[in-house]
């Protein structure tokens, strides 16, 4: 894709939307630039909706005018969106450009429906009779917006108690290592006259070392053994590999 001033060969990532007139409103997503698409204006079909990501990345003070290329195709920017969480919450605002359909029924996406507080199941029954009219061969599958949200602001709750739990994890390493190396010293202390007297016994530097370490080491491998698994079980096995 490139746009109206581009004077580099600059490549920028796009989320492309294809849409029907009242997808802003139906998400209640503001216009703060411009309009939206509107029944009364047929040519819109040539026509483009940006967010306020895209604007910055453009470096329009004006956007509405300018145009959009897309493969040989021009669509000039009618209106400008408020930037909003597409995709995830954790994942920064990505700019985005919107046209619409050239026909009423889309055969590869997903359809957006508001229905009036109270009358959901009976919404519900009139919208999967009038899915299966148009698809008869497709399953009906349905998902609310507030069980996208909610799985996905507890996805993020997991995110957050797993990055504390490998702060601590790793601060009591630390204590540890600390309070180890304390005891191995107040040890070493205690030995002084013994690692003397092997000295003089004929006793080299390397075996002196493994005969102080030796009971560490055992000790730091059997702790490993136990800590592993049970910490890759905590940080992976449990949370199903996200």
């Amino acid at each position: 894709m490139n746009w109206e001033e581009n004077k580099s060969d600059e490549k920028v990532f796009f989320r492309r939307y294809r849409i029907t007139h009242d997808f802003f409103s139906t998400y209640d997503i503001p216009i703060v630039k411009g309009r939206n698409f509107s029944k009364e204006f047929p040519n819109d079909i040539e026509k483009c909706v940006i967010n306020e990501a895209a604007v910055k990345i453009f470096g329009w003070e004006e956007p509405i005018g300018k145009s959009l290329i897309y493969g040989k195709k021009k669509f000039e920017v009618i209106g400008v969106i408020k930037d909003y969480i597409a995709q995830s919450m954790h994942n920064p605002v990505e700019p985005h450009w919107y046209r619409l359909y050239s026909d009423t029924i889309n055969l590869n996406g997903v359809y957006s429906i508001q229905t009036a507080p109270g009358n959901h199941t009976k919404a519900m029954h009139v919208i999967k009779k009038e899915f299966m009219e148009l698809f008869p061969e497709d399953a009906f599958e349905f998902t609310h917006i507030q069980t996208i949200i909610r799985d996905e602001n507890a996805n993020k709750a997991w995110k957050v108690i797993r990055n504390i739990s490998v702060f601590f994890a790793v601060l009591s390493i630390i204590i540890s290592s600390a309070g180890l190396f304390g005891l191995v010293m107040f040890f070493a202390r205690k030995k002084m006259k013994e690692v003397g007297i092997r000295k003089v016994l004929g006793f080299s530097v390397q075996n002196l070392y493994m005969k102080l370490c030796s009971e560490f080491i055992w000790l730091l491998l059997i702790a490993n053994i136990i800590a592993w698994p049970a910490a890759y079980y905590i940080l992976f096995g449990s949370s199903g590999g996200t």
